[in-house]
């Protein structure tokens, strides 16, 4: 951010999506795997299924961990 955004600017939410747009870019110029990477996403996925279930059943459930 400090390469290319003024001090004491705000940060705006589709602002966001340049810092994503630059570390992708970086990492793909580096050879250097990105993060988060798609087994983070199905993580967070089994998580979000967790709750769900958790909230229709009204008790705690275990969140299932797929073998990636």
């Amino acid at each position: 951010m400090g390469a290319y955004w003024p001090a004491g600017h705000i940060i705006g939410y589709e602002h966001t999506f340049m810092n994503q747009v630059a570390d992708m870019m970086n990492g793909i110029a580096s050879n250097k795997p990105l993060k988060p990477d798609f087994v983070d996403g199905l993580r967070n996925q089994e998580v979000l299924d967790a709750v769900l279930q958790s909230c229709g059943e009204r008790k705690w459930v275990k969140v299932k961990k797929n073998k990636v």
